[in-house]
């Protein structure tokens, strides 16, 4: 559920982001608030990047 507080410029989605945990519980107020998400919440939220395995050609086999 995403929270905000009305001194802050952004909105927080989830529990373990540390700049939403100091917004205290009487501060929290429900919803975005028309504001950005926060930075932490906006990448912890997605899945990594990896590199992605390269395709290896098979060699042909020549019949002699």
């Amino acid at each position: 559920m995403a929270y905000h507080s009305k001194r802050s410029k952004v909105y927080h989605t989830l529990p373990t982001c540390p700049v939403g945990k100091a917004v205290g519980k009487k501060n929290r107020i429900g919803g975005t608030g028309g504001k950005k998400m926060c930075n932490f919440c906006k990448t912890a939220g997605k899945p990594k990047k990896g590199k992605k395995a390269k395709k290896v050609k098979k060699a042909k086999r020549r019949r002699w």
